[in-house]
């Protein structure tokens, strides 16, 4: 941003221009590919998301309403707030992101912020850690239907719980987070009250992420009839020396895009493969997740920048945790009749995972972090 006027630079006005440009040029030489890409979201909307996040998110809701996070933290409490450099009443919505999927965190920390329990710098390091899968999500849907088993996708998820943690460790030892203001007085909420307002917050919430997650499929369908994401997938090949197959390219493509429709996608690669890039991808989030998660900080302060290379590095964790544990869980032998086999580990395959990922982010990033195509402008944290 311009920081004497407030206005977009003339650059990011121009490369907004021009990606806008291209998505409405798209739409209208490929409306039918654009409108079977929301089909397909919505698809994946009525199978997977609403039925894994929305009963999470209406729960989480609801208990945060009723004061009920903070007894079911109680445990916790003490060993989180002292990993985490937090009070322990902020551990209720950290442990509520690791059972309610991604955006369940970042609506409760967002909340504590709006209602100005918490400061801006004590949110944005909520957000380092205050992120997950559902494992709902990643037990069921990805670890017995493309991980190999429930045991593999808990795995993962235990992974990513520990990434998180780990990072959030890591950042505490340079600033402990700012104490949390007691709620302002008035008469708290009825049980019937916060259901309702829990139940109606959750449908705002998943209309939101269904919004988003058909957007992000349209538009890796039309980056399919483009063609952009062989070409990529040829390009990452050569650029690797061969050491990992062209749908590799493509499958990481479509996961930074939308990560349901990724993961998906990943059912079709070698177990060795899905062990290594199905990790990373879930503890990225996909653009789909992030824009999401900005969306829940409408009206405060966000970087979206900063959050999205926190989720790089949160995925690079996770895969790094859970690759080697999944090589040595044994696959059953039904999966081996009619599935690819586990490819070998070798050197090669674990330097060019990131090289890859690397290089997919940085486009999609320049492409989507700074062109204008956050949602509601969302500012950078002082």
């Amino acid at each position: 941003m311009d920081q004497q006027q407030g206005r977009p630079s003339g650059g990011r006005l121009l490369a907004a221009g021009l990606l806008w440009g291209g998505a409405a040029i798209g739409l209208l030489v490929w409306q039918p590919t654009a409108s079977q890409g929301v089909r397909q979201g919505l698809s994946i909307c009525a199978q997977t998301l609403i039925p894994s996040l929305f009963p999470f998110m209406a729960l989480s809701g609801v208990m945060a309403n009723l004061g009920a996070d903070r007894l079911l933290a109680a445990p916790f409490a003490p060993v989180l707030s002292r990993l985490l450099k937090i009070p322990p009443a902020l551990c209720g919505p950290v442990l509520m992101s690791f059972l309610g999927g991604y955006p369940v965190g970042a609506r409760l920390v967002a909340r504590l912020q709006r209602e100005g329990r918490i400061d801006p710098s004590t949110a944005r390091r909520m957000m380092v850690f205050s992120f997950a899968g559902a494992p709902s999500f990643l037990i069921g849907a990805v670890g017995i239907q493309v991980l190999g088993g429930p045991l593999q996708g808990l795995v993962v998820y235990l992974a990513q719980v520990a990434a998180a943690l780990l990072l959030g460790s890591l950042w505490g030892r340079r600033r402990s987070a700012g104490p949390i203001r007691p709620p302002k007085e008035g008469r708290p909420l009825t049980p019937s009250a916060a259901l309702v307002e829990g139940v109606s917050g959750a449908a705002t919430g998943m209309l939101v992420i269904c919004a988003f997650a058909c957007l992000f499929v349209a538009v890796s369908a039309l980056l399919e009839e483009t063609g952009l994401p062989e070409q990529l997938g040829r390009l990452l090949e050569t650029v690797i020396g061969g050491a990992l197959p062209e749908a590799a390219g493509e499958v990481l493509l479509s996961g930074l895009l939308e990560i349901t429709c990724g993961v998906q996608r990943a059912a079709a690669l070698p177990y060795g493969l899905r062990f290594l890039l199905v990790p990373f991808l879930l503890s990225f989030g996909s653009l789909s997740v992030l824009c999401q998660v900005a969306a829940s900080f409408e009206g405060l302060p966000f970087s979206f920048g900063w959050f999205a290379g926190v989720r790089f590095l949160h995925g690079l964790l996770t895969a790094l945790l859970a690759a080697p544990i999944l090589f040595r869980i044994p696959l059953p032998a039904q999966v081996f009749s009619s599935l690819p086999q586990p490819a070998p580990m070798d050197g090669t395959m674990v330097l060019g995972i990131p090289a890859m990922v690397g290089m997919c982010s940085v486009l999609l990033l320049t492409l989507c972090g700074e062109s204008g195509s956050l949602p509601r402008r969302p500012r950078r944290l002082p």
